[in-house]
């Protein structure tokens, strides 16, 4: 029974875990974002939004919504969260295991896998509500797919689920489609190493995939809103935006500096080209595997190059320069195959430990703390030194006269070496105390959510409140859409640069029944009346309801308002 046990799977299902107990703030969404929570305010209401905000995109991202309404329905919010997230962190990491080790071995699979796990950016993506940490997933999946398909005797089977994969990949994000010439490449290599099956068939059996995937999540939508075409939105507002650049675009010496998150991409990408450099021109002698992985990675590197060029933001945001991360480390668990299968048992496990060790750095600072930007760079570039640090043991064991041991204990000196200011940058940065109130920032948003579903069935209700006094009124408010529900974040005044006076206004007699987020006990002061009559309104109190979450506590008071 032992042998049939995979014990690098096991130690991949740990991984998680110990982060979680160094700090277990990765795992919830950050309070003062606002896209992320729209997702869960579609997760926790999923009908009534499909037919109250119809025609918006975030409602067309149903292969990521579905899953997280079914937890919520079943299980306790802060299990639920659980349960979502690390299901997303465990399904990428596991795919990109078995696609390395059934093409390698189970040791670059392992290492390569721990590797990403623990990769600063890896660890964001699937700790929040957003849509980047599902799309890795997906993407990974299918890739999992289109690998038993060349190396399977049930290929049909195999490519009619990476149709299905690659269906709730793309119904995740549409930026997704962009990658689907590194599937392609990938499958193509995959295939000419293996089985050869026939391509025109293998393509027919993906297509049908991704048919019955879209049919799937039509047939749902339909059953809502009575609207089976659920996906146009997204398509129109993708088509809308072709040929301009994105509003949020900066320039680049403004956003590179602190773009921590492509420094490996970009070391990865140098090295990737040099490898299929160095098989053409000096011909060595490498799978058609390994270069099909470099090909992979660096055809999508340079989409996301392209489109940063014609004025999207597809590398000055992490959130979407992390959908290179499959391709990314299947390029360096590539690179790295030949040295790590020749390693021991001992030497693998002094490789995870490494990573580990970078990790738990990594998490001794918060990740999305913008006072702690100067910090960055330094913990990217104790990522990038476990790379450089697997690389030297590479060239080492190369030359057969240098022992392994040898080759091992150079790399682990050049890293702890470059790293201890690192570490000692991380432990002066950390604050544990503060930063494990994102936990309660998620309860006191979801004990606001379940008061509003029982007060508020038609999802009409607007908020007032001060941004500075607490990050998790801005949670609460992206529940419902945030822009499309919000009067002010300058509470008491009604000024706002994200609304003129006459949208507030407009907004106001719209929706008349106003919450407001305040640690006042009775928010109606002779301020807030002051600033309503100007706009031409007056109000009168309906109810209050206290929210109190350790260090959170705080009231949400609804209001309605008439014309004077």
């Amino acid at each position: 029974m032992s042998s049939r046990i995979d014990w690098s799977i096991l130690t991949i299902l740990a991984l998680p875990w110990l982060q979680l107990l160094i700090y277990r703030g990765w795992i919830y969404t950050a309070s003062h974002l606002i896209d992320p929570w729209v997702y869960l305010g579609y997760m926790l209401q999923p009908a009534q939004y499909l037919k109250v905000f119809a025609g918006t995109y975030y409602g067309t991202r149903l292969s990521w919504i579905l899953p997280g309404h079914l937890l919520y329905e079943l299980l306790p919010p802060i299990v639920a969260n659980y349960v979502l997230h690390l299901g997303v962190y465990y399904l990428a990491a596991i795919s990109l295991y078995l696609i390395l080790k059934l093409h390698f071995g189970w040791r670059t699979g392992l290492v390569t896998a721990i590797a990403m796990g623990c990769y600063p950016y890896f660890i964001m993506a699937v700790g929040w509500d957003y849509v980047d940490g599902v799309g890795i997933a997906y993407c990974l999946l299918t890739m999992l797919m289109l690998t038993y398909a060349s190396t399977s005797r049930y290929w049909q089977l195999a490519l009619l689920l990476s149709g299905c994969s690659c269906g709730a990949l793309l119904i995740s994000n549409i930026t997704w489609v962009f990658c689907i010439p590194s599937l392609l490449v990938y499958f193509l290599c995959s295939n000419k190493f293996y089985q050869k099956r026939a391509l025109i068939t293998s393509f027919q059996f993906t297509i049908v995939g991704l048919i019955i995937s879209i049919i799937f999540f039509g047939l749902i939508n339909y059953s809502i809103n009575r609207d089976f075409l659920f996906y146009l939105p997204s398509i129109n507002f993708a088509l809308s935006s072709v040929g301009k650049p994105n509003p949020f675009t900066q320039d680049w010496s403004n956003w590179l500096p602190q773009a921590t998150w492509l420094l490996l991409p970009v070391f990865a990408f140098i090295s990737s080209i040099l490898l299929v450099w160095l098989n053409r021109i000096r011909k060595i002698i490498l799978s058609a595997l390994v270069i099909g992985f470099q090909l992979c990675f660096i055809l999508f590197f340079s989409l996301q190059v392209i489109l940063e060029l014609k004025g999207t933001i597809f590398l000055q945001s992490y959130f979407y320069a992390s959908y290179s991360i499959p391709f990314l480390f299947l390029a360096i668990g590539s690179q790295l195959a030949s040295v790590l299968e020749r390693l021991r048992k001992i030497e693998v496990g002094l490789a995870l430990s490494l990573c580990i060790i970078i990790s738990t750095t990594f998490l001794l600072v918060d990740p999305v703390d913008e006072t702690l930007i100067p910090y960055y760079p330094d913990l990217a570039l104790a990522y990038c030194c476990l790379y450089f640090f697997v690389g030297v043991c590479s060239l080492l064991l190369a030359q057969s006269r240098i022992p392994r041991k040898v080759a091992v204990i150079a790399g682990l000196v050049l890293v702890l070496t470059l790293t201890t200011p690192v570490l000692k940058t991380a432990m002066l940065a950390s604050d544990l105390g503060r930063r494990n109130q994102q936990e309660e920032d998620y309860l006191a948003t979801m004990d606001a959510n379940k008061i509003l579903q029982s007060i508020d069935p038609e999802i009409k209700l607007v908020f007032w409140y001060d941004g500075n006094e607490a990050h998790v009124y801005r949670a609460i408010a992206s529940t419902y859409l945030w822009g499309y529900r919000l009067i002010s974040e300058e509470f008491p005044s009604l000024s706002t640069p994200y609304l003129s006076i006459e949208q507030v206004q407009k907004q106001l007699q719209q929706h008349p029944k106003v919450v407001i987020l305040s640690k006042q006990t009775y928010p109606l002061s002779p301020l807030v009346k002051q600033s309503l009559s100007k706009a031409g309104f007056q109000a009168k109190p309906l109810a209050s309801y206290p929210i109190n979450r350790g260090q959170r506590s705080f009231t949400m008071t609804v209001i309605e308002v008439s014309k004077i």
